[in-house]
């Protein structure tokens, strides 16, 4: 094979109450071309979202990828062209670096042969330390539920929600990622934990069938999100005027900054009048997508 084309989904971890468990595919994504040369040159190109943040070089997370899988199936061409769109906003609480990671791996497997079936690929990523629910929802897609075993593999369930379309608004902080780093809580109330077991199956039920009422009750989360929302400026002025303009649910982007929003219609109004209550409390800088969820995962073209 002389060329193959990847495009995967971006993953949102930890969706609501389902920290480290819960995955859902936005219709945000990242396309890897990745070629054999004849020389044994490497050249890498960037496009999109982050192109002066990623390095030209083996350190570029497609390209850290793609030498993780030559290493395990000890193969690899003399020299290799890739080229990498991207479309997923970085730093915003969305798994892009699972992205970068998963399409390289399976750019790289299928340029090789396509011998690594899915399990090994997953596999693989766990091994580079990537979040297991955004591993499965970077090649899947969809709705996913992960469970770590004590022998560190994954079990793993993809349900297909229907065709939901949600609002992405991501504020630019520059400093929340210093804030933030060490933010997760190491331990937490039982009736915390009560809490959002609860909801986890409700959860589930509320996306399969659409059910913006009940989703309202069951996006929500006591174990982590506020220790992060509280170094969001005006994050309760900002979900207050959400609601007020039609959202049925919002809910943190894995570790944030930015909000997930849910609703059945005026994505784009309830997102601008975010966009205006975060500038009202100070934050200069916030863009949006209003995006449908992605159902079909990763998608591969060989030439």
């Amino acid at each position: 094979m002389s060329k193959v084309s990847v495009t995967v989904p971006a993953p949102l971890p930890s969706l609501g109450p389902g920290l480290n468990t819960i995955g859902l595919g936005l219709a945000l994504h990242v396309h890897v071309e990745m070629s054999a040369r004849l020389d044994d040159k490497l050249e890498i190109t960037v496009t999109g979202e982050g192109q002066e943040a990623l390095p030209l070089n083996l350190r570029n997370p497609v390209m850290r990828a793609a030498t993780r899988v030559f290493q395990k199936k000890e193969i690899a061409p003399a020299g290799l062209s890739v080229s990498i769109e991207n479309h997923i906003p970085l730093d915003v609480g969305l798994d892009t670096i699972a992205a970068f990671w998963m399409g390289g791996m399976v750019a790289a497997n299928n340029l090789t042969g396509n011998s690594l079936d899915r399990d090994a690929l997953i596999q693989l990523g766990l091994e580079a330390g990537l979040i297991p629910e955004a591993i499965v929802t970077t090649l899947l897609g969809g709705l996913n539920v992960c469970m770590r075993e004590a022998d560190g593999n994954i079990i793993y369930n993809s349900l297909e929600p229907p065709p939901l379309r949600v609002a992405l608004v991501a504020p630019f902080l520059p400093d929340y990622k210093e804030k933030t780093k060490s933010a997760l809580p190491q331990m937490v109330a039982l009736r915390d934990a009560v809490f959002n077991m609860n909801r986890l199956s409700f959860l589930m039920d509320a996306l399969l069938d659409a059910d913006y009422e009940l989703l309202e009750k069951t996006l929500q989360d006591r174990l982590y999100q506020e220790a992060f929302t509280t170094h969001i400026p005006g994050y309760e002025d900002v979900i207050h005027v959400a609601k007020s303009q039609g959202a049925a649910a919002v809910t943190l982007v894995g570790r944030g900054p930015a909000l997930l929003v849910f609703a059945s219609y005026n994505h784009n109004i309830i997102a601008n009048a975010m966009v205006e209550a975060f500038q009202d409390a100070g934050v200069d800088e916030c863009r949006f997508w209003t995006v449908p969820l992605d159902g079909q995962g990763v998608m591969i073209s060989l030439s």
